[in-house]
């Protein structure tokens, strides 16, 4: 999906819809269901936010962003990393299941507080 974001946006001349497009196409395929599959080893998660950076790096040398490092970019664009996203909605899926906001009572009974 990335390839076809940057060959279908090489005539763009603001980076705005090229970001909206990332969000909407690639990251809504990188976080789908995170909370239920959020990897637990370095190495998934590295290779997540990996596709992140390239797309990054791809906005910040097609618009001169002053591309120095990805968080600089990150800042600039106004997007967090993949891997505080997915920290983000682990924490408010746990919050709904608290407070019953999503029937699981399965998983509401194995909660030990």
């Amino acid at each position: 999906m990335l390839g076809f974001l940057f060959r279908s946006t090489k005539d763009f001349s603001n980076v705005l819809p090229l970001k909206i497009l990332y969000c909407s196409l690639v990251r809504g395929i990188l976080e789908f269901a995170s909370p239920v599959w959020n990897p637990y080893y370095d190495v998934h998660s590295t290779a997540l936010e990996r596709i992140q950076h390239r797309a990054l790096k791809y906005m910040a040398r097609k618009f001169n962003l002053g591309y120095t490092s990805y968080k600089d970019v990150e800042r600039a664009l106004n997007l967090l990393p993949l891997s505080n996203r997915r920290t983000l909605y682990d924490t408010i899926t746990f919050f709904k299941i608290l407070n019953s906001q999503i029937d699981t009572p399965d998983l509401l009974g194995k909660i030990n507080i």
